[in-house]
């Protein structure tokens, strides 16, 4: 199975600080953020606001990964991120850089063993291989492929 980009990289990550199916393991927001290498472009924007994208963005992939049965999670302590969203007095900032945000998961069997294909290059370009192996990129690939290797054999013959 060949998932988008973002949850590879959380599944594969929490495959690494896990490494066991079936044990929950409590990760903080902030671990996360750095996990999915998360960086904001465009205007600037506090942390605060940066957690609270990126909160709503684990979220999201968590149920997704959730729905393909690779992990069971729960949000521990998000309402802290709810109560943060509705402040808009100065003491808010203060607020949220002192509240911790953490996630429980668990990975499951499938889930464990994706994530170790993932985790490795070389079974993870294989699985990649596997889902497109029928798709018009090979052919486009392989074409370019042709006039590279037509153009290097031409150089070597001249020289």
């Amino acid at each position: 199975m060949w998932l988008p980009k973002d949850e590879r990289r959380l599944l594969s990550y929490y495959y690494r600080r896990i490494n066991t199916a079936g044990i929950k393991r409590k990760f903080e927001i902030r671990e996360l953020i750095n996990a999915l290498k998360k960086n904001p472009f465009g205007t600037p924007k506090t942390e605060r606001e940066i957690m609270i994208e990126t909160f709503d963005i684990l979220e999201n992939l968590n149920n997704l990964l959730s729905q393909r049965k690779l992990i069971t999670w729960e949000p521990f302590d998000s309402g802290a991120i709810g109560h943060a969203r509705l402040l808009d007095h100065p003491d808010s900032q203060q607020f949220f850089e002192n509240t911790q945000v953490y996630f429980l998961v668990t990975l499951t069997l499938e889930g464990y063993d994706l994530g170790r294909k993932y985790n490795s290059w070389l079974t993870r370009s294989g699985l990649w291989f596997a889902e497109y192996k029928d798709h018009w990129f090979w052919l486009i690939l392989s074409f370019l492929g042709g006039i590279i290797g037509a153009l290097i054999v031409n150089w070597l013959s001249k020289a």
